[in-house]
């Protein structure tokens, strides 16, 4: 079998296209000048500001008029206030160049949200989802002009993670990926155009890392070594720390979206399940696997959390900071050669960009393909053979056999 990814003989013909638009303006491209945002939580709010900072007005809406001007009043102290308004008028929403639904991670939700909308909207109107995991085929289904809508995953916390991954869903035009593109260079972000798959390539990729820390926890694993070991690889923040900080409410939600794919792969847990369904949702509520004082960490473990482990331990050993290191970054791997062979990007590099500024891995190392280069196949191989017996996501595909047969790499 051929050893290198998405040659461009093989490529989807989107792949292919996608070559014209890489470090260009595509010119002759519209631009986005008016954009409307819909929700006005934690993304809905730092979506807003990416698009006023960067000089594009931004109406913002929420069907909760205290979140509504809560939000509102909360930008115009941060950005141009001419730049920021509000409304819940349908016609007011539908007049933007470029309409962003940030609403619940629940499908019915967001078709209701364009359903509403697209009848009142002009035919060039660009609709995007910022999804997590939702495929944005399945969001456009009921739509008159599906070739408008895209997927416009921004990363939490907007302001601080640079990509924008653009999700083509099966209708999506040509011409909506380019202005896709184009927005997403004028308000500072690097983007990574994907194809449609539940979890697309970040939130895929990010939950077997947060997953795999949740189940060395009841391994025995304790949670200051799980936090130190991927800091000390160089993750911005611990897996568990992570968690909180989408909160828990989402990451079971894009979790459950993601098992439901690819079941084989993921390994639900009942930690999360529960601390949900106790209403602690990470640092939104003050309270998730750690305890907050307003939206500052204090490091101490909650009490609900501490006791959930205690109660669900299944055994205690001590790990050492290598074990810890192969259990949360290889089941990634094995995820990313699934995407590449899924040719849900055109290149490692995409893959590399993606998780680099949509995650925070460590630049230093490249990126999760560079890394395992550097580490070589061979060791991976050797790396992944004990942990064979947890399942599937310890299992190297054909790509990573072949490759460590030729004594080659991901990018070579």
């Amino acid at each position: 079998m051929p050893i290198e990814f998405l040659s461009t003989a093989e490529s989807p013909s989107w792949i292919t296209r996608l070559a014209e638009h890489r470090g260009t303006n595509a010119a002759g491209t519209r631009a986005i000048n008016t954009a409307a945002v819909i929700g006005a939580g934690v993304m809905g709010r730092g979506i807003a500001m990416a698009n006023a900072q960067h000089g594009i007005a931004v109406t913002l809406s929420d069907t909760s008029e205290d979140a509504l001007a809560h939000g509102v009043a909360d930008l115009q102290t941060q950005v141009n206030p001419d730049l920021i308004r509000g409304s819940q008028a349908a016609e007011e929403l539908a007049a933007a160049d470029l309409v962003i639904e940030a609403v619940i991670e629940r499908l019915p939700v967001k078709r209701r949200v364009f359903k509403k909308l697209e009848p009142l909207a002009h035919e060039q109107t660009i609709f995007a989802s910022n999804t997590s995991s939702i495929p944005v085929t399945e969001i456009a289904a009921k739509l008159a002009r599906p070739q408008n809508f895209v997927g416009l995953h921004f990363c939490h916390p907007v302001a601080e993670r640079m990509l924008l991954e653009i999700v083509r869903g099966e209708q999506t035009s040509d011409e909506t990926i380019a202005v896709a593109i184009n927005y997403a260079r004028a308000i500072g972000k690097r983007p990574v155009v994907v194809g449609d798959s539940p979890g697309f390539v970040v939130n895929r990729l990010l939950t077997p890392y947060l997953n795999e820390a949740l189940e060395l926890l009841l391994e025995g694993a304790e949670v200051g070594a799980i936090e130190s070991v991927a800091s000390g690889f160089g993750m911005p923040v611990g897996p568990l720390t992570a968690i909180d900080a989408i909160g828990i409410d989402v990451a079971l939600r894009a979790g459950t979206t993601i098992y439901d794919a690819f079941p084989e792969r993921v390994v639900t847990s009942e930690l999360l399940l529960m601390l949900f369904q106790s209403g602690q949702f990470g640092q939104k509520t003050g309270s998730g696997f750690f305890q907050y004082d307003g939206n500052v960490g204090g490091g101490t473990l909650s009490h609900s959390a501490e006791q959930l482990i205690h109660e669900r331990r299944r055994e205690r050993r001590a790990f050492s900071r290598d074990e810890l290191t192969a259990r949360l970054i290889l089941p990634m791997l094995t995820e990313a050669e699934l995407v590449l062979e899924a040719g849900l990007v055109a290149s490692p590099h995409d893959i590399d960009e993606a998780l680099i500024h949509g995650i925070g891995f460590p630049e230093a190392t490249g990126g999760l393909l560079r890394w395992a280069d550097g580490v070589g196949m061979a060791t991976i191989l050797e790396m992944l053979r004990p942990l064979r017996r947890l399942g599937p996501r310890y299992v190297a595909g054909r790509q990573i056999e072949a490759l460590a047969a030729a004594g080659r790499g991901f990018y070579q």
